[in-house]
């Protein structure tokens, strides 16, 4: 997620405009005009996409306040009370939060709702916006009392290259309002995007995220309903097939294997995750790892959590045990039930002063060696900027970092030696091929890494991860995201064909739809019981 922060995708008005031409959105076989518009009859068919990583949650779905004031303005937890600006700030975003999740569809009622229900948007009131307006405004001067105070410190001293950048607040509640829609009209969007990109997915493969025990912050859509809701997606033939991953936060099921969840919230994350893949269509799971905690390893690695973790478990050591066994019991299960694993794998939208790290990808081999058979996505490969576990010298963070001591670096390493091997790459939220400067390097990266690990990019695979993507500002005015990516990718040297494996052919592999695996036997049971054809899913 997000260099920069700006407006969600299009206008309103003119996806309206664009779902209002296609009366079955998912099948059209035209393609966006040059200028942007709707294609002509004579324009050349879509090209096919698989989206492994995007999102399609509304505003109810997240923590959003607590989100916007830990991850993305770097006010970390910490022991002590909070400051006279900080409890001002807090005050300020729940003001903002109530407002824009007032009248949005939650993620039960959808589930419930018939069909032409489910594609509501909600504008705000005159009222309403005047309050917002207010909220902002007094948001903005706590957080220019707490820069007073030393919060931009904080931020410049972190080693996150990708938004190490003072965020306006302003776009951050332009994002969050343009999340008040149902999350079928965030799929009609999507589709609508694609198409005008010249690409029609196949599959979209939209993530659920658990953030609520590392922000330390109740869902107004409780992941259980979220399931359910996502479900119904799945099973509309009106959209493209749409199976995603099921939420899993290894700190909740430490605290509910420890008898320490909320009342109301104590419901078991491991079991709920079997559900999902059993029963609800689910293809996956997703971690996010710069919440707080490695894949592997944490136990004995001197890592600090957030001062209600540790208490919890009485101190941060026992802690780290606690992840790495509630991890372990996922990695079992994914195996089990031939479900791939995504990862927020950039250094970036962390819960905690250097959290990001934690998403290194050095830590996810470990996890590859003991599960051969694990499928794993590492999201938002390509920015080249941080050091991997021990490359680093003296532990610092660079704007320019050698190649061979980066991530991707040492993700490639791994996979140049084990060829077959079920580690993959996302290249979601590539933001970076919007600015000029940045642009360069990740291409100087991407043809390092692809000459000297991975010639045909057989390891990479197409993600978008929209609607984080509608944060960043350049993306509604560059007419689109996937023909950019693909565009960049044969500026790094990659031809047709193994352009067209990113966009969607290496998918199936990674993914385990190219032939009569587990996964695949999971989701057509799934389409039979709900009355749809096995054909829906590509492969």
């Amino acid at each position: 997620m997000a260099d920069q922060l700006g407006l969600h995708v299009w206008t309103r008005r003119t996806l309206l405009h664009v779902l209002s031409l296609l009366p079955f959105v998912g099948t059209s076989a035209c393609r966006a005009g040059e200028d942007g518009g709707l294609p002509g009859p004579s324009a050349p068919a879509l090209k096919p996409l698989i989206d492994v990583h995007c999102h399609l949650f509304n505003v109810t779905d997240l923590p959003a306040a607590r989100f916007t004031q830990t991850v993305m303005l770097k006010n970390y937890a910490h022991r002590g009370p909070l400051r006279p600006w900080e409890l001002a700030l807090t005050k300020a975003l729940n003001t903002i939060e109530r407002l824009l999740q007032t009248g949005v569809v939650r993620a039960q009622a959808e589930a419930a709702a018939a069909p032409g229900l489910a594609d509501q948007t909600m504008e705000l009131t005159p009222t309403e916006e005047t309050s917002l307006a207010k909220a902002q405004a007094d948001a903005q001067q706590a957080l220019a009392e707490g820069h007073a105070e030393g919060l931009g410190t904080v931020t410049r001293s972190d080693c996150e290259r990708s938004s190490g950048l003072s965020p306006n607040l302003k776009s951050v509640v332009g994002w969050l309002r343009s999340l008040r829609s149902s999350r079928r009209a965030l799929a009609r969007e999507l589709v609508a995007a694609n198409h005008a990109s010249g690409f029609e997915a196949k599959l979209l493969c939209p993530a659920l995220v658990d953030y609520s025990h590392w922000l330390d912050a109740p869902l107004t859509s409780p992941i259980p309903d979220q399931m359910v809701a996502a479900a119904r997606l799945s099973r509309d033939p009106v959209l493209p097939a749409v199976h995603g991953y099921m939420a899993y936060d290894p700190l909740r099921r430490a605290l509910f294997r420890a008898g320490k969840l909320r009342p109301g919230d104590d419901w078991d994350p491991l079991a709920i995750v079997k559900d999902a893949l059993v029963d609800h269509g689910f293809l996956g799971v997703k971690v996010y790892p710069p919440m707080g905690f490695r894949a592997s390893g944490n136990a004995g690695a001197g890592q600090t959590y957030p001062p209600k973790v540790e208490d919890a478990f009485g101190g941060s050591d026992p802690t780290g045990r606690a992840i790495d066994e509630a991890l372990d019991e996922l990695w079992q299960l994914c195996v089990d039930l031939d479900a791939p694993v995504l990862a927020h794998a950039a250094n970036s939208n962390m819960a905690g002063f250097n959290f990001g790290r934690r998403a290194d990808p050095s830590y996810w081999l470990p996890v590859a060696d003991h599960h051969p058979h694990l499928r794993i996505v590492l999201g938002h490969f390509g920015r080249f900027g941080t050091y991997a576990d021990g490359q680093a010298p003296g532990g610092s963070c660079s704007g320019d970092v050698p190649f061979a001591k980066t991530w991707e670096a040492a993700f490639g390493r791994y996979i140049r030696a084990r060829p077959e091997c079920r580690l993959y790459a996302d290249i979601s939220f590539l933001s970076d091929i919007f600015r000029p400067q940045e642009r360069k390097r990740a291409q100087g990266g991407l043809r390092a890494y692809l000459a000297a690990f991975d010639p045909a990019g057989r390891h990479l695979v197409y993600g978008s991860d929209w609607v984080m993507l509608g944060i960043e500002k350049e993306y509604p005015r560059r007419g689109g995201y996937p023909h950019r990516v693909a565009d960049f990718l044969t500026e790094c040297g990659l031809n047709d064909e193994a352009v067209a494996g990113v966009m969607q052919n290496n998918a199936l592999r990674c993914l385990g739809l190219d032939g009569p695996t587990g996964l695949r036997r999971r989701l057509e049971a799934f389409l039979s019981r709900n009355g749809l054809p096995a054909s829906r899913l590509p492969g």
